[in-house]
């Protein structure tokens, strides 16, 4: 393999502008989806007219309607050859439940899919915002961690100036008693030499 990423369908080399697909192959993947669901909208018009039909339709017409030049709507029930009002009222009861049945199925079913795409917009919603809220989190971890950094080495420096300073102290203190204790017995053995009478 070259490393390259091509159309998985023409093969062409692709480019900034079109990573996967070309435009003609984008468009040809799109054409069938959209073929079915210019379909479906057909058939649901269809749906609605053939019932709008049939609830209007009167079962009690007479025979004189078989001479009219309309095409009625086919169901199971009947065969295309046969003309509509030979149709008895069951017959017309019960075509207009079939109907009736296969438009509730047809609703039942967009009514689910229409759900799903809300829980699958919400969970897709949700996700994003926990995503943004850990974004955030860890931008203020990382500016506080800089900010840790941006100040260690001048408290380090600070904590070594002043154990510095402590240290000069005590060593400073520890001088001046060892001076004092050192004139204190210098003065102590003075004292004792003139009280016995000690000469050098």
């Amino acid at each position: 393999m070259d490393g390259k990423i091509h159309c998985d369908i023409c093969f062409r080399p692709a480019s900034r502008k079109l990573p996967f697909l070309c435009a003609t192959d984008a468009r040809n993947q799109l054409y069938e989806p959209r073929l079915r669901h210019a379909e479906g909208l057909l058939q649901n018009d269809a749906l609605s007219h053939e019932i709008e039909a049939l609830t209007t339709e009167d079962p009690t017409a007479s025979l004189t309607d078989e001479e009219d030049t309309s095409i009625p709507p086919f169901t199971e029930s009947t065969s295309p050859t046969s003309p509509p009002d030979d149709r008895t009222p069951q017959q017309l009861a019960y075509d207009i439940s079939l109907t009736l049945s296969t438009r509730d199925a047809t609703l039942a079913r967009t009514a689910e899919i229409i759900l799903k795409a809300d829980a699958l917009r919400l969970s897709v919603t949700r996700a994003r915002a926990s995503i943004a809220a850990r974004k955030a989190d860890l931008a203020a971890r990382q500016r506080a961690l800089e900010k840790a950094r941006n100040g260690l080495a001048a408290r380090q420096q600070k904590v070594l100036d002043d154990l510095a300073k402590a240290s000069k102290m005590s060593t400073y203190r520890w001088n001046h008693a060892h001076a004092l204790t050192v004139q204190a017995r210098a003065f102590l053995c003075y004292q004792a030499a003139e009280l016995y009478g000690l000469q050098r």
